[in-house]
């Protein structure tokens, strides 16, 4: 189950996760403040900063899980709002996955570029729906993927929930996978110079404790 675990968080969504103890938080709890989306711009600046949690992957009657983090920084060598994911998924087992991705705006339209360990890229396309972002592929080819993903404050403190579905090809067979996730704002983050604003560029990540980024 390891190495599906491995390959199935490369090809996911890297801010899908999912809560240690099992049960979602409600976002409608009566001490909870849903924050509202209604721009690209909104969209993007909600993820920016560190954020930590646990991530399940299930896989039919399987299941994984392990821990994510990931820090969102404005790169601002881009002459638009742009963002930049460093970040690294931990399974339980052990095996640790980096994630590298974008965020930026096209076309009035808020996208996610996803990569993967091999140089490959994903491209998705963000929907504002009022308190979460619905993440969906640019191209149609796609069975089934999609993430919904929420944010809320909940006694002074940031939180982010994910719930995804995907269809994945996996040695030949077609499979759905769901994630569950969930994630505490850990802290801000600055805008950053030293990273050129070409998408292509890659971002090599200094991972100690946590997430940081190189010199």
């Amino acid at each position: 189950m390891l190495s599906t675990f491995k390959k199935i968080f490369v090809s996911a969504l890297l801010f899908a996760a999912a809560c240690a103890c099992g049960e979602p938080i409600s976002l409608f709890d009566k001490t909870s403040i849903a924050e509202a989306f209604f721009t690209p711009e909104q969209i993007l600046k909600a993820y920016v900063g560190k954020w930590s949690g646990r991530q399940v992957v299930r896989v039919g009657e399987n299941s994984a899980t392990g821990r994510i983090e990931v820090t969102y920084t404005v790169d601002a060598d881009s002459p638009d709002l742009r963002l930049i994911g460093v970040g690294r998924i931990t399974s339980d087992s052990g095996d640790s996955v980096p994630t590298t991705s974008y965020m930026y705006i096209e076309n009035g339209q808020a996208i996610l570029q996803m990569r993967n360990e091999q140089g490959q890229s994903f491209y998705y396309k963000g929907y504002p729906q009022m308190s979460s972002v619905i993440w969906m592929p640019i191209y149609d080819f796609f069975l089934f993927d999609f993430q919904q993903d929420y944010f809320y404050s909940e006694n002074g403190k940031r939180f982010m929930t994910a719930d995804g579905k995907r269809n994945l090809e996996y040695r030949g067979k077609w499979i759905m996978v769901s994630i569950f996730s969930s994630f505490e704002y850990v802290r801000q983050t600055y805008p950053i110079g030293s990273v050129k604003s070409s998408i292509k560029r890659d971002v090599k990540p200094k991972i100690e404790s946590g997430v940081q980024f190189g010199d």
